[in-house]
């Protein structure tokens, strides 16, 4: 169970890292296409919330993630400072009973129990919302014949949606809204609707409508349910409220070019509705007519100057930049596949940054050719040897899954192997006890075995080895101090 939380937090942390690196990026880019194609935006701002969601190992060759990763300072390193005490972080953190069960600190705990709490409150909360619509809509007339039955079917043809959708009046709705993914229903305010003209009506419906036609209510669903996960994250809280006003403003664009409804004429309709309303909006739970306060006045000066006619050209761009968007910068997980030329000539990473094995940093024998301390011929040496002492502990550098374990060798070395991911895996060899078996989960610094017996004349050492797409590489060039 701590391993499990202990997974959930690093994912926490990861994942919130990352958003608040885009957020101000995003913010910038946003900014200067405030009046371009709404569409995009909603895709720019969608970069977090799926960020916050993607798979902290998801790669692509070319990204920010290894653009980020060539810079001098390692932005992604999230290990503690070289000249911190390495033993004590990895007490404090990830300490691990004799069964390799992790053990959390009380600030963990603490920091674990506070979002759990906080998830469940933002949850409720959500639900609660919907339910309060559910209720209203229960407690709604059908529409099922006269003029607004009509409106309805004209506008399902005229803006192509196929969907089946129930149109509902409410007394105690005070604004219009649309729920439901399966089955959508529009629901009317039935205390305002009486006081507007047909005109004001038909694009009211109009405007719901389109809102069917775009899935928005599992959009803004699936959005609130991120929102709860990560409740403390500013940057997913603002995403959401631009998300949903960008939709808004894409759903105008959608009712003028797609049906009979001059730009001045729905400009003037939706003013008079916001007046005549109460403006008691549920924008956080369900798409509305209204939308936000601050997005009426480019709503109605993009209406009024025209500016809702958005050709071809401008949504194929989009497509394009929305596809390099999504391409290069989503991908932006902790370990870099960024490559550079190392020693030797091989291609290796210089973002993977490990801890060390031992608390010791003295090495006697380095990668590379040598001349072998038994057989005295030359020979390569696919690992780095640390000496110690019988019994010192033995530490995973990063985390991962053990793969492999062999213990019962008689007089031959015992040894593990640690999967960290992307091809990449560490390996131990020259062991006595080991605390882990196969299949088990390991944190970075966490303790996995102690030296054993020295083999064949040499002296007790650690014997460590790393593989990079199942060939040796260097371990030093992944150390960022030793």
């Amino acid at each position: 169970m701590t391993d499990l939380m202990a997974l959930w937090l690093d994912f926490l942390y990861q994942q919130s890292l990352w958003a608040a690196i885009l957020f101000p990026g995003i913010l910038f880019a946003v900014y200067g296409l405030r009046k371009f194609y709404p569409g995009l935006l909603v895709v720019i701002w969608l970069l977090i919330p799926l960020r916050l969601l993607a798979p902290t190992d998801l790669s692509f060759e070319y990204s920010l993630a290894s653009w980020i990763g060539n810079l001098p300072v390692e932005l992604a390193e999230t290990a503690p400072a070289v000249d911190e005490p390495w033993h004590q972080s990895q007490i404090a953190a990830v300490a691990s009973t004799s069964q390799g069960e992790q053990q959390l600190s009380a600030w963990q705990y603490l920091l674990f129990v506070a979002w759990l709490c906080g998830f469940a409150f933002s949850l409720m909360s959500f639900l609660r919302a919907r339910d309060n619509l559910s209720k209203q809509i229960k407690g709604a007339l059908a529409v099922e014949s006269g003029e607004d039955l009509q409106i309805l079917m004209n506008a399902k043809h005229d803006l192509s949606c196929r969907r089946r959708v129930k149109l509902f009046k409410s007394k105690d709705a005070n604004s219009a809204f649309t729920l439901g993914t399966i089955n959508p229903v529009i629901c009317l305010p039935g205390k305002l609707w009486d006081e507007l003209d047909v005109q004001d009506r038909r694009a009211i419906i109009y405007h719901e409508l389109a809102h069917v036609k775009a899935y928005d209510d599992l959009l803004l669903c699936s959005l609130n349910l991120i929102r709860c996960l990560f409740f403390f994250h500013p940057a997913m809280c603002y995403a959401q409220a631009q998300i949903t006003q960008q939709r808004e403003r894409l759903t105008d664009v959608v009712v003028v070019q797609n049906s009979s409804l001059e730009p001045k004429q729905y400009a003037k309709a939706l003013l008079n509705y916001i007046e005549k309303s109460t403006l008691n909006r549920f924008a956080s739970v369900a798409p509305s007519v209204g939308g936000q306060y601050l997005l009426v006045k480019l709503r109605i000066e993009a209406m009024v100057e025209n500016r809702l006619n958005y050709g071809l050209a401008h949504k194929l761009s989009s497509l394009l930049l929305m596809i390099c968007l999504l391409s290069f910068v989503l991908p932006m997980e902790a370990w870099s596949e960024n490559h550079s030329e190392g020693s030797g000539g091989k291609s290796q990473s210089k973002t993977l940054l490990f801890k060390r094995p031992l608390l010791s940093k003295k090495i006697s024998s380095a990668f590379g050719m040598r001349k072998h301390p038994i057989s005295g011929k030359l020979k390569q040496h696919n690992g780095i040897d640390l000496p110690a002492s019988l019994g010192s502990h033995v530490f995973a550098v990063a985390d991962g899954k053990v793969v492999k374990v062999v213990e019962d060798r008689g007089s031959k070395p015992r040894y593990v192997y640690i999967d960290h991911g992307q091809g990449v895996v560490s390996r131990y060899f020259q062991l006595g006890n080991i605390q882990v078996k196969e299949n088990d989960w390991v944190r970075s610094g966490q303790q996995i075995a102690e030296i054993g017996s020295p083999y064949r004349g040499t002296g007790p050492h650690l014997h460590f080895e790393l593989m990079k797409n199942k060939e040796h590489v260097d371990p030093m060039s992944f150390f960022e101090a030793f």
